[in-house]
């Protein structure tokens, strides 16, 4: 991200109810917790969801459940992005989350981002 190589650590609750993403830093060490994911009722994490994450200049894209009308969940792209603390230039602050895509299907992976057009 910006040049910088950093690595993705997502951690699960036992039950694989809640998920928590860090991102930490090679040079430092340091890691900062900057997203926790609370999965819909009847839903868990499954190590494949993530095993395609992507990413671009200031976000990082993976696969979350998205809880609809009907009561059902469906796997949906969701882009992570990730905000510096302004007084630590390096130091990853937090995450806003939103989701890219929404209803009724799956996505099932995430094959490639293309920075130029801004697609999947």
């Amino acid at each position: 991200m910006q040049g910088e190589e950093l690595l993705v650590a997502i951690w699960a609750n036992r039950l694989q109810t809640e998920v928590s993403v860090t991102i930490c830093d090679y040079t430092s060490g340091v890691c900062n917790l900057v997203f926790e994911y609370k999965y819909p009722s009847r839903t868990w994490a499954e190590p494949s969801d993530f095993s395609s994450i992507l990413n671009s200049d200031d976000a990082i894209y993976m696969l979350f459940p998205q809880a609809r009308a009907d009561g059902n969940s469906y796997q949906h792209i969701a882009k992570l992005t990730v905000l510096r603390d302004p007084a630590k230039r390096k130091d990853v602050k937090w995450t806003k989350s939103s989701f890219l895509s929404l209803g009724n299907f799956d996505v099932v992976q995430l094959e490639a981002y293309d920075k130029n057009e801004d697609m999947m």
